[in-house]
């Protein structure tokens, strides 16, 4: 062998001695990000019906139960106040949530932080019955709160509710 020939393991003793190009893939939503949306979510959906149930009790009427206790109850109006909240809550929770969010990604919340829910496979919204079936698998997160807190150390920074639904939460941009 000549001394000009190198032996294959004579390669630069670091790797850094290289340029490698950074692994290209989906920037991945923040635990802060997601935490941030849900919570502008909540404060959209709740605002409009909350002022509904305040009407409700500000506008109750006490009255005295079977042991002569004051109680209070909802007045007539409240109680039509209590069902129309009742049904925009939810209405505005399907719209915002299954809706919303199955056909372009984003809620209200995660379009304010440019943040999207996508199929992990093809990077497009998953749809309506998907994002449903997604809420429901939030069940699965809720024990100790570790499903939500797992996404702090994974690598997709998926909660338990997206690996079995097969989705990810990426930064706006990113398919």
């Amino acid at each position: 062998m000549s001394s000009d020939a190198q032996h294959p393991y004579s390669q630069p003793a670091s790797p850094y001695s290289q340029p490698y190009p950074a692994p290209q893939g989906p920037a991945y939503a923040s635990w802060g990000q997601r935490v941030l949306a849900t919570l502008i979510d909540s404060a959209v959906v709740a605002f409009v019906p909350w002022l509904f149930f305040i009407f409700a009790i500000v506008t109750s009427e006490v009255t005295e139960d079977a042991f002569r206790e004051p109680t209070s109850e909802p007045s007539g109006p409240g109680y039509v106040a209590l069902v129309v909240g009742s049904v925009r809550y939810v209405a505005l929770w399907f719209w915002n949530r299954i809706h919303r969010q199955g056909t372009t990604g984003q809620s209200v919340g995660k379009k304010v932080l440019g943040i999207r829910l996508v199929s992990q496979t093809t990077g497009q919204p998953v749809g309506r019955g998907t994002v449903f079936l997604h809420e429901i698998a939030h069940v699965a997160d809720t024990p100790l709160y570790l499903g939500y807190l797992w996404l702090l150390w994974d690598t997709q920074r998926q909660t338990f509710a997206d690996k079995i639904m097969t989705t990810v939460v990426v930064r706006e941009g990113n398919r």
